[in-house]
């Protein structure tokens, strides 16, 4: 008994010492080199779809792998100056400038299928802040109300790429397609019904591990 008890000790030591060895902590940085949004419109039960201008943005992120395969990351990610132009029935013209910041919690796998270089899928859920600037003009040329709408709500999104470790630095290209949920002009509807916003965006990642 005691001869069996040792080795189940050993193979405990030995499996605590490789999961210390393999758990790394590590800082991340992504440039979201072409990202768009789409933007559903709900206005009296007909959906209508438009997709922004194409604008650059990033992520800062602080990731722990606790093995080569399984991560976990919190980070917060900016995407500015999507732009885009909706049209009323009612012959109303609104540019629309939109904003995102939203922080997420993302879990990652990773399949290596050599020593550096690996597959990886990934899934974040997290809030996204909102900021979504109205410039209107009617068909006369007026401004009936130009306004600024902030709002919150529930996003998540999924990771998809692959990538390649260097000594204690990694570089990545992926792909990413997320909902950050609804902004909604509750006193304009006639002229700004609820928004869904979608992105897709090509990631350029990089991060240093310590």
């Amino acid at each position: 008994m005691k001869k069996i008890n040792k080795i189940i000790l050993t193979l405990s030591m030995s499996m605590l010492t490789i999961s210390q060895v393999n758990a790394s902590t590590y800082i991340g940085a992504d440039f979201l080199g072409i990202s768009t949004q789409d933007f559903d419109y709900k206005n009296n039960n007909i959906t209508d779809k438009y997709t922004s201008n194409n604008s650059a943005g990033g992520s800062l992120g602080l990731g722990y792998e606790f093995n080569k395969n399984f991560a976990l990351e919190l980070a917060v990610s900016y995407q500015p100056n999507h732009q885009f132009t909706y049209k009323s029935a009612g012959g109303l013209e609104d540019k629309q400038e939109l904003s995102l910041v939203v922080p997420m919690v993302k879990a990652y796998y990773n399949y290596y299928f050599s020593d550096n270089m690996k597959i990886y899928i990934g899934a974040g859920v997290g809030m996204s802040f909102v900021n979504l600037e109205h410039k209107m003009t009617s068909v006369e040329g007026t401004s009936p109300n130009n306004k600024t709408i902030d709002t919150s709500s529930i996003a998540g999104a999924g990771y998809i790429g692959f990538g390649k470790k260097v000594g204690d630095v990694a570089f990545d290209l992926g792909y990413s397609y997320g909902y950050y949920g609804q902004s909604s002009d509750d006193e304009n509807k006639k002229y700004a019904p609820p928004l869904d916003i979608f992105s897709h965006s090509v990631i350029l990642g990089i991060k240093f591990y310590f």
